[in-house]
């Protein structure tokens, strides 16, 4: 039987859900899961060198059949949708011959791309974009980050830490 969460709980492993997909009305809701899905396990490939390619560009091979398995869906269902997020420009998929997996390059558009603390990334117009370091607060919740704390409602520390298919 299911739980109500509370302030103790822990969560089960879960994978993030990115807000620019929420806005993008052309992809059908499957094809938004296999994107989930295969930035999750982009994510894990992002933690070794083997698995990028000669310019640093993070890969992974995921077979349709497997990928169809792990979503209970059928193989054809996400063709079409690896279709799409490539017509949305989300994926590009590098054949690398007959009866081999395809290499899977998951994309994030550029707009959306989180800013890496202490870098000075330039966008194309020549504007500089601004990092988490200098972006500054407003005056109240300045005030309310000042009395809060790192102290969650419950009265607990918060934790910034996650593990592996977690997010923050």
């Amino acid at each position: 039987m299911a739980q109500f969460l509370k302030c103790d709980s822990s969560l089960p492993p879960y994978m993030a859900f990115p807000n620019f997909l929420l806005s993008m009305t052309e992809l059908s809701e499957t094809a938004k899961i296999v994107y989930v899905v295969l930035l999750n396990r982009s994510r894990l490939s992002m933690r070794e060198a083997k698995w990028q390619d000669e310019e640093g560009q993070v890969f992974i091979y995921y077979p349709i059949k497997d990928l169809a398995k792990t979503m209970h869906k059928s193989e054809m269902t996400i063709k079409t949708a690896l279709r799409a997020l490539e017509d949305a420009d989300l994926i590009w998929r590098k054949h690398n011959g007959v009866k081999k997996a395809n290499q899977i390059f998951v994309k994030v558009p550029p707009e959306f791309l989180m800013i890496v603390e202490g870098t000075e990334n330039c966008l194309q117009d020549g504007q500089k974009t601004v990092s988490i370091t200098d972006r500054k607060l407003s005056t109240s919740n300045k005030e309310k980050r000042n009395k809060e704390g790192a102290i969650n409602k419950c009265g607990k520390p918060r934790n910034y830490e996650c593990g592996e298919d977690e997010s923050l």
